[in-house]
């Protein structure tokens, strides 16, 4: 699947911007692999990475739950496993833990054990 089939879906970090994945592919002699970075609506690198697999895209419904449960890490999202990157399924497991608040206006899921981690993304 190429960058290019992936529309600029715009998501809402929680300190106000505006960003949107896009992937880099880094080609090497024997694989090629993606870093699943985001850019400002401006083009800008947002210095937001997420953990998911270097071998395969987030679909638009990962990056749904993803910013839902607030851009967790492996460690953050809660689920013991701790090693490993994140997947659909971690993260479908993670939105059956939560509960939706909202806050100003904006739907956010906060898990009902533990308090709401906020958006980390990996490289702040």
């Amino acid at each position: 699947m190429s960058d290019s089939e992936y529309p600029p879906k715009l998501y809402l970090t929680n300190d106000g911007r505006q960003v949107y994945y896009a992937p880099v592919k880094d080609y090497e002699d024997d694989n090629i692999k993606i870093f699943h970075d985001f850019n400002t609506i401006d083009g800008r690198y947002a210095r937001m990475h997420c953990d998911w697999s270097p071998y395969s895209h987030m679909t638009e419904e990962n990056l749904d739950d993803w910013f839902a449960l607030g851009c967790p890490t492996r460690d953050s999202i809660g689920d013991g496993l701790g090693s490993g990157s994140l997947d659909s399924t971690r993260l479908k497991a993670a939105r059956a833990k939560t509960s939706t608040v909202t806050i100003h206006g904006h739907s956010l899921f906060q898990e009902e054990t533990k308090p709401y981690y906020g958006f980390n993304g990996g490289r702040v």
